[in-house]
């Protein structure tokens, strides 16, 4: 096979990866796509079935570059213009952009070949006869198919005699929907996942054994007696010589001052940073920004740095809340003098080599966190900066996970659901294990799949299908900027929004890792809701205290806050609250800041898997001695009592001690962390002969290296360690501190959780606070500080009321002065927004128990309240009665204070609601 031509239906998802998976094993990458094609692509009509016309499939593929900028745009447009129910284009928009394409008539469900079968063989003609004319006459070609489908026979006779009569070549092609011939039944299985359809269920549609792909002996028997449509297929991969370029970096422009250029003005900004700063410059200090910043500059990485301490200062200055740092960028000591981190890089001994490699040219990657409330401001500022057509989300994919693979594959196949549950609950809980490592790993797996014949099947399907994409979505964090229109470098899509129903957003077809292999620069701009909780808290305090907490001036040395940390009081506590993490802190009995780093490095499975933690534990509790495995490496290993936790120390040893280069450290790292056999054993080579060479005996360097190998591939990043760690600690010092500010603050971030509010209100409660129950006469929409031992529900934390409600009831309240009465709450609240359901929620959280009926009693008499109240609302706008005067109202609710109340249990059930 010297060429291939990808052509999925509706996207061009895969293309990069496709193109550079062609060229590395030496085939000619053909990049297309099979596109849907509707009369007017921005009319919304129902699209029952293809024949109404509605989506046809039409074939198209990249001659060169400008074909391939042309397939950018119809692609994008089809989901940003066209889509309804399928991303469409139209011929008027194919008109427009056919230059540097070909087109093909595609399969049966192909519009040419659709009005064949429909008998309107003159309209059939009259369409290829105007897609000829668009594509120049000589870029359109019929297609021919034999998959053993009579029909495609049928438009095969009618497309021959046709290209007879008017030269329109013919091209043989095979509609390959999966690999190789035995895939068959894994691909049926997969259709019927997705639509949900068990093997003895009817389908609308699948594919026989013929759909695969072929190669060239094969093809050239499907229609032995029309030669040139075999040899077509040459003819159009040697019209094909499109080349995409990669290694470039597509920044964008970052406007600077007139006078200056990016390095110029990037150094201008990192001594009036580091002059803010530090308060002494020292040697130190000075020789890592030089070099730091010549690294940059040698890298010419200068723009990329302006352009994310741009949108960072911009969220500072307008009062966004920003994290500390995340990642390997809090190494960097020129981002601390940025304002891009605010973690003071030689205080913890971190390097700047884990975050940008001199010898290899790498593109920073710096990933941010915002107040979660507020992220999509900065996201705003970004594309109002650089220009909204430039700026985009990131597409993801969902992949079938090995145990999911074997739970769906198990339904289709008609497994009943208990063995189904049975054989996955033997599946290890292990993040990322395939169907192979865990059969080897578990022996009741490998006898459920050695079981019979049936579970044999569902376990060799499953590890065809495991790994495929399901679904694709928008990037939690990811944005990209790009110094040309999104359109004219990437296809884009939309996706559904999960919280807007109706609502699809714009993303790019390429996941990351495919932009950044094109080019294009992506930002990680996540939200964090312990931020969020930090900023509220801090506003509580300053509204009841009068003191305002600048949380980078707290002391890391509060007692109180170890003290709450060490009593396990963990909940609500930034990476510490799971109750394993809750155990350890209480074991560890953490004293510093430094041991809180190291247990957030630690907790992992692979670190616990290993050892390291419990080595840990024992060395820090004088169970067990604390040795080094060299003199030179105890300056190193000291904070972790001599056990290599994080990579950073992996990286220092290997430069101390084997004499390694600043890049060949951070490709030990890596090697380390992939578990890259081939690559190690050099790496050893050179690390041995380095430490002979500085006087270490061969035995001690060949000990060190493996015991470096046992730990260092579970090794994790210091940099994000200690950045996360401050936030640890913010949270707990605030919770130690100020404690009913902050947990005020944490319940009302969290109002949407129920089960962490009951977590909270239970915690409160062992701490000696108290929760009030929600109340229409006195709550706050979110959850409020009444005193130092008292906090009261918010109306908005109710399940089923929400903040429009909440806000609608607080605005009535504020109207009236308050609610004397029921009668009185009823007849001013909004019945629009108030209806029945929130009436209801209400009612069960005991949100109206002040005006002294029993819950049952409300409950049954909703419908009621709410005519009359209605009824009475209705006159008032009509103007019969002033509805807010003092003039009694004819409305009178006449409900029995001393009806009968719910059981108790049926009243928590209730109020759990």
């Amino acid at each position: 096979m010297s060429s291939v031509a990808m052509t999925d239906h509706g996207n061009m998802f895969g293309a990069v990866e496709f193109y550079n998976e062609a060229i590395k094993q030496g085939i000619k990458p053909i990049i297309g796509s099979e596109f849907y094609v509707s009369p007017n692509r921005k009319q919304e009509t129902e699209m029952v079935k293809i024949a109404d016309g509605n989506a046809y499939h039409l074939i198209l593929l990249a001659k060169n570059e400008e074909g391939y900028k042309n397939l950018i745009r119809l692609s994008s447009k089809s989901y940003t213009e066209g889509f309804y129910k399928k991303a469409r284009i139209d011929y008027d928009l194919l008109d427009r952009h056919s230059e540097g394409l070909v087109c093909l008539t595609a399969c049966l469900a192909g519009e040419v070949n659709r009005k064949i079968l429909e008998g309107k063989i003159d309209e059939s003609f009259q369409l290829a006869g105007k897609l000829n004319e668009i594509f120049r006459k000589e870029d359109f070609y019929m297609e021919i198919q034999n998959h053993g489908i009579p029909e495609q026979m049928t438009v095969a006779k009618q497309v021959y005699e046709f290209g007879k009569k008017t030269g329109i070549p013919l091209v043989v092609t095979n509609d390959s929907h999966f690999l190789k011939k035995n895939d068959q039944e894994a691909q049926d299985i997969l259709l019927r996942i997705g639509m949900q359809k068990r093997i003895t269920d009817p389908m609308e549609f699948g594919f026989n054994g013929e759909f695969y792909v072929k190669n060239g002996d094969e093809m050239a028997k499907i229609f032995p007696e029309i030669p040139e449509a075999f040899y077509n297929t040459l003819e159009i991969s040697n019209k094909v010589n499109l080349k995409l370029q990669f290694g470039n970096y597509l920044l964008p422009e970052f406007e600077v001052p007139e006078g200056y250029d990016a390095d110029s003005y990037l150094e201008k900004l990192i001594w009036e940073g580091i002059e803010r700063k530090y308060l002494n410059l020292s040697p130190e200090i000075k020789e890592r920004v030089i070099f730091e910043l010549n690294t940059i500059k040698n890298m010419k990485f200068a723009g990329y740095f302006l352009i994310v301490q741009d949108y960072i200062n911009y969220a500072k200055r307008n009062g966004i809340p920003v994290g500390p740092g995340r990642g390997s960028a809090a190494g960097s000591i020129v981002a601390y003098a940025l304002g891009i981190t605010n973690v003071e890089p030689l205080q913890h001994n971190l390097l700047f080599e884990r975050f940008l490699n001199p010898d290899r040219k790498d593109m920073p990657d710096i990933d941010t966190d915002f107040c979660v409330e507020r992220r999509e401001e900065v996201i705003n500022y970004i594309r109002r900066r650089y220009g909204e057509e430039k700026v985009g989300q990131i597409i993801t994919f969902n992949s079938l996970a090995a145990k999911a693979a074997l739970k769906d594959v198990a339904r289709v196949l008609n497994l009943p659901f208990g063995e189904a549950n049975e054989m996955t609950k033997a599946f290890p809980n292990k993040l990322g294990m395939s169907i192979s490592e865990a059969l080897s790993t578990s022996s009741e797996l490998k006898n459920f799949s050695e079981k019979d014949d049936i579970n044999h099947k569902i376990f060799a399907i499953a590890q065809r299908l495991e790994g495929n994409y399901r679904q694709p979505g928008r990037h939690a964090a990811g944005v990209v900027i790009s110094p040309y229109p999104l359109e004219e470098v990437v296809p884009l899509s939309t996706v559904a929004e999960k919280e807007k129903p109706g609502v699809r957003a714009i993303v790019t077809q390429y996941d990351k890792n495919n932009l950044e292999s094109i080019g294009l620069i992506k930002m990680d701009i996540l939200g964090l809701k312990n931020l969020t909780t930090l900023d509220y808290a801090i506003k509580l305090i300053e509204q009841r205290r009068g003191i305002r907490i600048n949380l980078d001036e707290i002391s890391y040395d509060d007692a109180n806050t170890y003290s709450l940390l060490r009593k396990a009081n963990t909940l609500g506590i930034f990476q510490l609250e799971s109750t394993g993490i809750t155990d350890l802190v209480a074991k560890s009995q953490v004293s510093n800041f430094d041991e809180i780093v190291a247990l957030i490095a630690l907790y992992r499975p692979g670190p616990m898997g290993e050892g390291m933690l419990d080595e840990y534990l024992d060395r820090k509790s004088g169970k067990k001695q604390v040795t080094y495995p060299h003199p030179s490496c105890e300056p190193i290993l000291k904070e972790t009592f001599g056990v290599p936790v994080y990579q950073e120390q992996v990286m220092s040893i290997s430069r101390v001690v084997g004499g390694f280069s600043v890049g060949d450290s951070d490709v030990l790292r890596k090697a380390m962390a992939k578990k890259k056999a081939d690559l190690m054993d050099k790496l050893k080579v050179q690390f041995v002969e380095g430490a002979v060479k500085q006087g270490i005996q061969e035995k001690v360097a060949k000990d060190l290296f493996e015991q470096l190998e046992r730990f260092g591939g579970y090794g994790f990043n210091k940099s994000h360690s200690v950045a996360y760690a401050i936030i640890t600690y913010q949270t707990a010092y605030l919770k130690a501190n100020y404690t009913i500010e902050y947990l005020t603050a944490l319940l009302a971030s969290d109002h949407g959780k129920t089960t962490d509010i009951v977590k909270y209100i239970n915690n409160a409660r062992e701490m000696g606070i108290q929760i009030l129950n929600p109340d229409v006469s006195e709550s706050q929409a979110s959850f409020s500080v009444i005193d130092n031992t008292t906090i009261r529900f918010g109306l908005s934390a109710m399940k089923g009321v929400g903040e429009t409600a909440a806000n609608s009831i607080i605005q009535a309240r504020t109207k009236v002065g308050s609610f004397r009465t029921l009668q009185d709450f009823a007849l001013n609240i909004d019945t629009r927004l108030i209806n029945k359901k929130v009436f209801e929620a209400l009612i069960q959280a005991g949100a109206l128990d002040s005006f002294g009926y029993t819950r049952k009693c409300l409950f049954e008499s909703v419908d009621s309240i709410l005519t009359f109240a209605q009824k009475e609302q209705e006159r008032a706008n009509e103007g019969q009665f002033s509805l807010f005067g003092n003039e009694e109202s004819s409305f009178s609710l006449n409900l029995p204070k001393d009806a009968l109340e719910w059981e108790i249990d049926e009243k928590l059930k209730e109020k759990k609601q």
